[in-house]
């Protein structure tokens, strides 16, 4: 391995996914990733550099996948890869835990409703690592200890103890992994205090957040942060408009995160009558990506819904048809990964309403048909699309036909085996 060169194109791809240019850092990225198989396929013996350099080439790419959700599976798969390479080489409790956890938050994005299946063990592993008294100052375990107390056992007091101790331990180190876990630290005392009701806090976190997700120039982070913050009544929207901002001044108008943060802020301003949110949506569509992947599907049917709400029917059909037909153009293997409701179940909700319903039941045969090639449709999607296909069956007079889709109901319900 060439560590120089190999250093040199690890900088371009992280500068490329930092803009948000998530194709072009993965080209770059598979190859670098072409050196790695000796890693392992072979016992030979490698240097140190070399394999510090092997895992920094795959935590890259495990950031990738999980800023841009452009491939879960291989998510995943980076992140098995990593696991492997920091057990060979003995790595610092504080990176293999910190791997774990990806892992979770990974099992967690690839199903949400089963993930403590796969996902929950992952997170017991992390924090069972720091088996001797001397780590539990270390902010890492912290943080997870935190975490779990928090959300897992809803000592929301207690979790706030452990992540002030987990403040005070950075004082004691340094380092770039050091800045991941102190953002991490301001995320849970957000979360914490959001839950909490404590405004003044979460407020005073997030700057926090804001500033340190800056200073690492991390926009897709910052992103996420702003999307949270602005669905926080207790926190102006002019706080997530500023980071926008940042983003658009330092790294682009168009980085596709940018797309789900507008039209966050769009539904606030439209949530509290202020002016501006039909700016924000159409702001988020005419800066989609190209070509349209996952978060272009969010921004239509957001959009559809507020036109919806505005009484603009037929707009809001077109918008819905729109996202459907994106994803029967880009539909592969691997599937579209996008966030919010499924533009195939608002549409059909706009249809019942307007008592379509002929067509509205073509539609939801075609979404229920899909579900095992699709792994972005959730189990629930199809529970509450079969739901309304009995209802129109029934009303169309047609109860004889419902009978598979009951029993398909009932099996995802766990009524029947």
């Amino acid at each position: 391995m060439q560590l120089a060169l190999t250093a040199q194109k690890l900088e371009d791809a992280r500068k490329l996914r930092r803009f948000g240019q998530w194709r072009q850092a993965e080209a770059t990225l598979n190859e670098l990733s072409q050196t790695l198989p000796q890693f392992f396929k072979t016992k030979e013996p490698v240097t140190a550099d070399e394999m510090e350099a092997a895992l920094e080439i795959l935590r890259e790419k495990a950031k990738l996948y999980e800023q841009s959700g452009i491939n879960n599976k291989c998510w995943a798969e980076t992140l098995q890869l990593v696991q492997v390479l920091e057990k060979r080489c003995q790595a610092p409790l504080a990176q293999q835990a910190r791997t774990l956890w990806k892992m979770h938050l990974c099992a967690k994005r690839n199903d949400y409703v089963a993930y403590h299946l796969q996902g929950e063990p992952h997170l017991h592993e992390a924090i069972a690592l720091f088996k001797e008294p001397s780590t539990y100052n270390d902010p890492t375990y912290l943080n997870l200890l935190g975490w779990q107390t928090a959300f897992r056992s809803g000592e929301l007091e207690k979790a706030l103890k452990i992540l002030d101790s987990a403040l005070n331990a950075y004082s004691h180190c340094s380092g770039a992994e050091r800045q991941e876990d102190m953002a991490f630290t301001y995320q849970l005392l957000s979360l914490a205090y959001d839950e909490n009701g404590i405004g003044d806090k979460l407020r005073l976190f997030l700057e926090r957040g804001r500033a340190l997700s800056q200073a690492m120039q991390e926009p897709a982070e910052l992103a996420d942060l702003l999307t949270f913050s602005v669905a926080r009544q207790s926190v102006e929207p002019e706080f997530a408009l500023d980071g926008l901002k940042w983003i658009e001044k330092n790294f682009g108008e168009r980085h596709p995160k940018l797309l789900v943060l507008r039209t966050a802020i769009a539904a606030r301003l439209e949530n509290e009558a202020m002016e501006g949110a039909e700016s924000y949506w159409l702001d988020s569509l005419e800066k989609c990506d190209d070509p349209p992947m996952g978060h272009c599907i969010y921004a239509l049917t957001g959009y559809a819904g507020y036109l919806e709400r505005k009484e603009r029917q037929t707009e809001a059909e077109e918008h819905y048809r729109k996202a459907l037909a994106i994803i029967e153009s880009y539909f592969q293997p691997e599937p579209l990964f996008f966030l919010g409701p499924q533009p195939a179940l608002a549409l059909s909700e706009l249809l019942v309403k307007q008592k379509r319903l002929p067509e509205c039941e073509i539609l939801l045969k075609s979404f229920i048909e899909r579900q095992d090639k699709d792994d972005y449709v959730s189990e629930l999607d199809i529970e509450y699309a079969l739901e309304i296909l009995i209802n129109i069956l029934n009303e169309l007079g047609r109860s004889d036909e419902t009978e598979p889709y009951k029993r398909k109901l009932n099996r995802l319900q766990g009524l029947e085996p």
